[in-house]
C-alpha cells in the first residue's frame, strides 16, 4: 500500500492546478513553464520508480500513473523484464 501511496503523490505533484483566476482570457500571453518545477518532481520520480520495482503490478501502476509520456515504451519494456533491468531504468532517466 505504501508504495501506491507514493506513486499516487508523485503523479499527483506533477499535476498542474490552476485557479480560474490564474487561466489566461483569450489574446494574453501564458507564462513560461516553470523548469524548476520540473527539476523539483525528478528526485520523487526516482524514489517512487525504485520502490516500484519490488512488484510487477506496482512496475505497472508506475509505467501507467508516473511515468512522464516520451518514457512509457522505455518503461513497460523494464517493467515486463523487471530486477536488475527495472533499476537501470530508473537509475538512468531520473536524478
Amino acid at each position: 500500500m505504501r508504495i501506491a501511496t507514493i506513486i499516487a503523490a508523485v503523479f499527483m505533484s506533477s499535476c498542474v492546478v490552476q485557479s480560474v483566476d490564474e487561466i489566461a482570457e483569450p489574446g494574453e500571453a501564458e507564462e513560461p513553464i516553470d523548469e524548476d518545477a520540473d527539476a523539483a518532481v525528478e528526485p520523487r520520480l526516482k524514489q517512487a520508480c525504485l520502490l516500484a520495482g519490488k512488484r510487477q503490478s506496482s512496475r505497472e501502476m508506475f509505467c501507467r500513473f508516473a511515468c512522464p509520456r516520451g518514457l512509457k515504451k522505455q518503461c513497460w519494456a523494464a517493467a515486463n523484464q523487471g530486477g536488475r533491468e527495472w533499476t537501470n531504468f530508473c537509475t538512468n532517466n531520473f536524478r
